[in-house]
């Protein structure tokens, strides 16, 4: 039994140190946007030998090269279908079949960046800081652990709370199915050329959709502002952004649609649709100023908690049908 002080004056007693504790790694595009005040519930790719029950720290690469976020397995990681690992898909780039599981995530108000974990006495020796290969490591032992947990939950007070809440057993979400994240998870296009239902042949379809419903393309001159090529959005100081469809509406007065098409829309992060609509909805309310911006989510499937997500934050959500041809709202 250890102390462990977390901050605001409170510690923790550790009688659970046998749960084990990861961390796992993730590009810029997969941490942004995490929520800070509360768990989000998400499919996330973990290693073979992790278990429900197990934490995690979010360790997100270049250029951030930070502790991003604390994280929970909420189930077992399972493999991809077998019917995805004929067509060669859902595995690593050493061929390996890529796990996944549902897990919880709680983002950090103030991340710790790798050189200053790397100054840690009780981090020096751990060999997982020095070579970032691969996605993901198992804390070795007690010191490693209780040092992790001294420099990132020290000046985090909501991820604390949530890590005392996840140590003495807090319930887990309702209503997840252990095998969904083998369908859920995300993957990157495939190399060499595009099959006939990737997202950029559904954007067309799609788009000439909408030009025989109501909506047209947006012209310059006609409707007072200008879009970059390529739907270019500045989103930031630093970063860009592409919208998938950009289109106005021929029956109200200065309305325009932004459009984010999914082939899946899945819980996640950076990539459920509903994160980049977040992004694209203020970035095109300032290049068309005094124009009504709506957002659209449109996807073969969107999976229930994006679609609340959606809700939440208003964003209108659509399932494409092809045959025939039409939008069903959802």
């Amino acid at each position: 039994m250890r102390l462990i002080a977390l901050g605001c004056g409170e510690t923790l007693v550790d009688e659970m140190a046998d749960i084990p504790v990861w961390m796992f790694k993730a590009g810029p595009e997969s941490c942004e946007g995490l929520p800070k005040a509360r768990a989000g519930v998400y499919t996330w790719t973990a290693p073979k030998s992790a278990k429900r029950g197990d934490l995690f720290y979010l360790y997100c690469t270049r250029p951030s090269s930070s502790f991003v976020a604390l994280g929970r397995l909420c189930t077992d990681p399972v493999p991809p279908r077998r019917s995805r690992l004929r067509r060669g898909r859902g595995t690593t780039r050493t061929g390996k079949p890529r796990y996944a599981a549902w897990v919880q995530i709680i983002g950090f108000e103030h991340p710790t960046h790798l050189h200053e974990a790397r100054m840690h006495g009780d981090l020096r020796g751990w060999g997982a800081l020095r070579n970032l290969a691969g996605t993901h490591a198992r804390v070795p032992d007690a010191g490693v652990r209780w040092a992790l947990e001294e420099i990132l939950l020290l000046t985090n007070p909501a991820a604390s709370d949530r890590h005392r809440k996840w140590l003495t057993g807090s319930p887990y979400p309702r209503d997840l199915d252990p095998r969904e994240p083998a369908r859920l998870m995300w993957e990157p296009p495939p190399p060499g050329k595009r099959p006939n239902d990737h997202e950029v042949f559904l954007q067309r379809r799609i788009a000439k959709y909408l030009r025989h419903h109501g909506w047209r393309d947006h012209d310059r001159e006609r409707d007072g502002f200008s879009i970059p090529p390529s739907n270019l959005l500045r989103l930031d100081e630093r970063s860009r952004g592409f919208p998938d469809i950009v289109m106005v509406s021929t029956s109200r007065q200065k309305v325009l649609v932004v459009v984010e098409v999914k082939k899946d829309a899945t819980p996640y992060p950076g990539r459920n649709g509903v994160d980049q609509l977040d992004d694209y909805g203020p970035a095109m309310r300032r290049v068309a100023r005094g124009w009504t911006v709506e957002r659209w989510l449109v996807a073969r499937s969107i999976h229930p908690v994006v679609q609340k997500w959606a809700a939440d934050r208003r964003i209108e959500t659509y399932e494409w049908q092809g045959q025939p041809a039409r939008l069903k709202k959802v």
